[in-house]
Parts: structure tokens; sequence; C-alpha cells
């Protein structure tokens, strides 16, 4: 996919899983480099994926904001 990063994982049941590498709230890139790991956080405000790509956490989010 020209142009997008991909983040690409493997959930402990074995299934590969493929997801954009951006952050649902600001669009900011979630991982860089290559590595082994169970969750991605986004370094703007922290929002943290597990490896499924569920929402594993969202702490800077204000109640007037809702949830993610």
């Amino acid at each position: 996919m020209m142009g997008r990063s991909i983040l690409l994982t493997r959930t402990s049941g074995g299934t590969v899983k493929a997801f954009n590498n951006v952050c649902l709230h600001r669009q900011s890139q979630v991982v860089s480099g290559c590595g082994t790991a169970k969750r991605f956080s986004c370094p703007y405000h922290a929002w943290t994926y597990d490896n499924t790509g569920g929402w594993s956490a969202f702490p800077a989010v204000k109640a007037s904001q809702g949830s993610p």
C-alpha cells in the first residue's frame, strides 16, 4: 500500500492482523521501526491499542470528549 504505514501484529492465537499505523484520535503515527509488543501507544496522548486492534487505554480523554 504505497504511501501508507501499516502495523502488522500476531495475536496470542497466532492470527496475523494488519492496521493503519495511525492513532484514531489525532492521526499520529503509533509505531516506528520493528519489534515485539502486545500493546502500542500513541506518543501524542498515550492512547494505547492491543495487538488485536482494540483500545487498551485512552488516558488523556476528557469527559466532554466522550470515549473513543
